[in-house]
Order: C-alpha cells, then sequence, then structure tokens
C-alpha cells in the first residue's frame, strides 16, 4: 500500500468515520436517557408527616428533600420476602450518600424484632435504610393517601419529595429499570457512578 493511500484511509477514518460513530453512540446515549426520564411521572409530593424511626429518631417529610427515596410498605413479618427483595436494590446504592430506602409497617412485636435482626445484616453500612412503626389508624390513613398500583410496588421519589413512579417489587426487569433511573436522577457529587450487575430473570 503506497504512503499516499494510507494517508487518504486515514483521513477518511479520522474526518468521516471517527465523527460518525460519535455522534452514533451520543445519539444512542441521548435516546436511552430521554427514555428513562420518559417514563418518570409528576405524582404529587408525599404526603406531610412527622413519625419516629425504630431508633427514637424523628423523621419528617422535609427530610426527603434533596436526595432520591425508595420506599415499601411492609406488613412484618409476611411481607419478609418484599424487604429482602428492596434489599437487591439497596445493596446498588448501599454507600451512596444521596439515596435513602424507607420502610413503613404497623407497629407490633413481629416487626420490632424483624427490624432488630435485619439491622444486623445492614451493619458497617450507613444509616441509609430506616424502618419507621405507626400504629393501625396512622398506617392505614398514609397508605390509602399514596394509593399504590399494586400491593410490594417500591416508590420512587425525587429530590423534591415528588412521588415520580411505582415499580413491581416481584418484577425483575422494573426492579432493574428503578436502579438505572435511580443512578439518573439522583443528586451528583464527590463520588463515583453507580455500577451494577442486573439481576438475571428466573
Amino acid at each position: 500500500m503506497s504512503k499516499k493511500i494510507f494517508t487518504y484511509i486515514l483521513l477518511f477514518f479520522m474526518l468521516v468515520l471517527l465523527p460518525g460513530m460519535s455522534w452514533y453512540y451520543l445519539q444512542k446515549g441521548s435516546n436511552f436517557y430521554k427514555k428513562m426520564m420518559s417514563e418518570l411521572q409528576d405524582l404529587g409530593p408525599v404526603p406531610a408527616f412527622e413519625w419516629q424511626n425504630s431508633k427514637g429518631e424523628t423523621l419528617t417529610s422535609t427530610r426527603l428533600k434533596k436526595q432520591v427515596s425508595i420506599a415499601q410498605f411492609a406488613s412484618l413479618p409476611e411481607d419478609r420476602i418484599s424487604v429482602d427483595k428492596m434489599k437487591y436494590v439497596y445493596d446498588q446504592f448501599n454507600d451512596n450518600p444521596f439515596v435513602f430506602f424507607y420502610t413503613f409497617s404497623k407497629e407490633n412485636q413481629d416487626s420490632t424484632d424483624y427490624y432488630k435482626e435485619y439491622s444486623q445484616l445492614l451493619k458497617g453500612k450507613k444509616n441509609q435504610w430506616t424502618f419507621i412503626q405507626m400504629n393501625d389508624s396512622i398506617y392505614d390513613d398514609f397508605y390509602q393517601k399514596i394509593t399504590l398500583p399494586q400491593e410490594n410496588a417500591l416508590i420512587l421519589l425525587d429530590t423534591a419529595a415528588n412521588i415520580r413512579n411505582f415499580y413491581d417489587i416481584n418484577d425483575t426487569l422494573q426492579m432493574n429499570k428503578l436502579i438505572t433511573i435511580t443512578s439518573i436522577i439522583m443528586p451528583r457529587g464527590e463520588k463515583e457512578d453507580i455500577i451494577y450487575e442486573p439481576e438475571k430473570e428466573k
């Protein structure tokens, strides 16, 4: 191959192929981002509340701002599997200071014992998962205000504490989608991006 032909090929690669490939991958990433963002809904702010968590600390709805929150309602001990499935999502963000998790349940001895047991699994992690127990009437009232589309749905809240969507905890595809969207909308700080391996559907 002559030097002239090699120069033409190199110029073609640098001036045509390389910009074209760059545009293609940028466009592909942009389309993916738009698709994910288009699935977010504006379902209004989370109802105002002021409760104590399992450690006796006061938690208010204003605390949910400036962070991404993922929440669930769980009747314990029956819903142990649901809590375990939320831990799959939690494990993707368990050292991220901008993503927090909340489990709401009715106040009873079973849930108290379960929270103590479960807290051992989170030992050594930052305080990102809060367990909140409520009396029956407060729990039922709050549950009705949220209006879940199905039982065991996870609730995604944005940095303004607005409900953006619900995700079926029994659907692996939706769980992976929740992880992806959370990593997109969470605030950015001096921190590496979340890297995760989607769980395979069974």
